[in-house]
């Protein structure tokens, strides 16, 4: 929150990124729903299996594509911000831009991996499910500094996630409890318009009030959902450069950092 505080700019990443991703969710939707009518149990063939399994692919690799690269961009801000830079927009979407390549590669892994756990659960019973997520869960612990290191190491896809499981190794434990408190905090945050919107809505009375008062759920939700993607990436930097440098940022306890570094 300091951080963002001090660069509340940052903002504007997550928010470019959700409508890209808004889009491309809609490019899909009318292939997808093309694509089901093929499925039924009358007329599926391997062709239409073919093209359904193809454009999924396409619809991950696109989605992660988008998400990484906005998100080095915010690494890129955040990162600058704590070393005593004072970053711009412009100066992340270069830095984005100068990694693309990387991070296309990265998204092309994420892809893939995120596929074939998404296909292994969707065959499975509930045992092989459940050791899917286990799979899943693991898989984004290890891979979770990925884009901090190509960012500021310019590292290929392979490379950053070999030194992402080295250094999460160290951190696994903040990692952890740095989410499920990010969590905790957004939910904690959502709780007063999950309560008072609602009532303002059930007892109103009025069409005009009840429509003001969805807008403004729908609104917030989108906002606390925007400060909740920036200060997880903000938290991903902080985390890389203690990771990396044991720097503690302005804004961060370096006791508490020290107390929650788990080594295995």
């Amino acid at each position: 929150m300091h951080v963002l505080n001090q660069d509340r700019e940052l903002l504007v990443f997550p928010l470019i990124s959700s409508v890209f991703l808004l889009l491309i969710v809609g490019t899909f939707v009318i292939p997808l729903f093309w694509a089901t009518d093929f499925f039924s149990p009358e007329t599926m063939s391997s062709t239409s299996n073919t093209f359904l399994y193809v454009l999924m692919f396409l619809f991950y690799l696109i989605s992660y594509f988008i998400t990484y690269f906005f998100n080095a961009a915010i690494i890129s801000c955040a990162i600058f911000r704590m070393k005593g830079g004072n970053p711009n927009l412009k100066g992340g979407f270069e830095a984005a831009k100068a990694r693309i390549v990387p991070i296309l590669g990265w998204a092309l892994i994420s892809a893939t991996v995120g596929f074939l756990l998404k296909a292994l659960q969707n065959k499975s019973g509930t045992a092989g499910a459940i050791g899917t997520g286990i799979l899943g869960v693991a898989w984004s612990v290890t891979s979770y500094l990925v884009i901090p290191i190509i960012v500021m190491e310019n590292r290929g896809p392979i490379d950053a996630l070999k030194e992402s499981a080295a250094l999460v190794k160290k951190t696994w434990g903040e990692q952890v409890a740095g989410n499920l408190g990010l969590g905790l905090f957004m939910m904690l945050v959502m709780i007063p318009a999950l309560i008072v919107i609602p009532l303002a809505i059930f007892f109103s009375g009025s069409e005009i009030i009840m429509m003001i008062a969805f807008s403004a759920l729908i609104l917030y939700a989108v906002f606390v959902s925007l400060v909740q993607s920036t200060l997880t990436a903000i938290f991903d930097s902080a985390l890389y450069l203690y990771a990396r440098e044991n720097f503690v940022s302005d804004g961060f306890s370096g006791s508490v950092l020290r107390q929650s570094l788990k080594e295995v």
